[in-house]
């Protein structure tokens, strides 16, 4: 039997971190869907990247918070961002 291996994810950079207002991703599109996950992996936000490249972080509870994202081809990427 065969098995499918998971894509690996790709390290994503996220500036600037901390951040208060919102995050930069560059290497992402914009209107790619991104969901940020809280330390106990609960998906707290899912919104697509602004046209400035931009997801907002308003509003969130300062922690540790990892943003998960997959682009038109398929490939998952992930990044870590500090939230104050």
């Amino acid at each position: 039997m065969l098995g499918v291996q998971p894509k690996q994810s790709r390290q994503l950079l996220l500036y600037p971190s901390p951040a208060t207002t919102s995050i930069r991703v560059p290497a992402l599109l914009p209107g790619t869907q991104t969901e940020l996950v809280d330390r106990l992996g609960r998906v707290v936000r899912t919104m697509p990247v602004s046209t400035s490249g931009e997801v907002s972080v308003r509003d969130l509870a300062p922690g540790l918070y990892i943003l998960r994202a997959t682009n038109g081809q398929g490939v998952p990427y992930s990044g870590r961002v500090l939230v104050e």
